[in-house]
């Protein structure tokens, strides 16, 4: 009787750490479920210490069953982060000035960089889209009267973990005297990492970089030009898979092996016993 509800325990451990891997609730399944691990590990040693030579082989069977699914549950831990949910962060760049700087070759260039979102927690997958608004555009508006061709690009960088790559974005636009702002109304879709357990890693916090650059030739022969980019109209959503921190992974996985540890107690009781026989 005592074995079959040892048995039923590590069940219940079992499928709690698979119900962690995905849900909102996954700390308090991840820490609970070893409740009935201790319930279980001290029912299957208790049996085990009190009971005949057949009944301690039914032990040995259970405190097999128990190893395995340890191992099992403490390989799962280190290869999938335990969580999760979504948290979502509205954010609204902050208006600049941009300098486009006069090339060699007569064309003009310039960028500017802003760090518009910090994370400080463990996500497993992050993803940036515009706002759902029609309203939800920034302008450039050149600061004298210029005749320009140019492309405006827009760069996100996730730090630490890249530097800059590909334009997510881009648009020509053109600059005269009758036209000195340019409304942009960027289609933003760009993911980082996979919330799917099976693709499943984990990034311990980052900052994200927004970087807006221009490109443009006329006929201008001033050594840098100036834009006002205003973003006070912009919006972009960011959604985070949030996920279990190297902390409480890591005491998960220690706790694991603490119970491994435990009910090797009873194969190692039982060889014992049974080499002391024998001599």
């Amino acid at each position: 009787m005592m074995l079959a509800i040892a048995l039923a325990l590590i069940g219940l451990f079992v499928f709690f750490q698979e119900m962690a891997l995905d849900s909102s609730d996954f700390l308090f399944l991840m820490f609970s479920s070893f409740i009935f691990l201790a319930l279980g590990t001290f029912l299957t040693i208790k049996t085990f210490a009190k009971s005949s030579r057949v009944e301690k082989k039914l032990c040995l069977v259970v405190a097999v069953v128990f190893i395995v699914a340890l191992v099992y549950v403490a390989n799962s831990l280190i290869r999938v982060p335990r969580g999760g949910f979504y948290h979502r962060t509205e954010v609204t760049p902050s208006s600049f000035t941009l300098t486009a700087e006069r090339r060699w070759d007569g064309s003009y260039s310039g960028d500017y960089s802003q760090i518009i979102h910090t994370a400080d927690y463990p996500e497993a997958s992050i993803s940036i889209s515009e706002g759902w608004l029609s309203f939800d555009v920034f302008t450039i508006k050149s600061q004298t009267t210029l005749r320009m061709n140019a492309t405006l690009y827009i760069f996100m960088m996730l730090k630490p973990y890249e530097a800059t790559g590909p334009a997510i974005f881009s648009e020509p636009i053109a600059f005269n005297e009758s036209k000195t702002r340019q409304f942009i109304q960027p289609n933003i879709m760009v993911e980082w990492g996979k919330a799917d357990p099976a693709y499943r890693t984990r990034l311990n916090g980052y900052d994200l970089e927004l970087m807006i650059r221009l490109y443009g030739t006329g006929p201008q022969v001033e050594p840098s030009l100036n834009f006002t980019v205003d973003m006070s109209n912009f919006r972009l959503l960011i959604d985070d898979y949030v996920v279990d921190s190297e902390l409480q992974n890591g005491l998960s996985i220690a706790l694991t092996g603490v119970f491994i540890g435990s009910i090797l107690y009873i194969p190692g009781k039982f060889l014992h016993e049974l080499t002391s026989k024998k001599t």
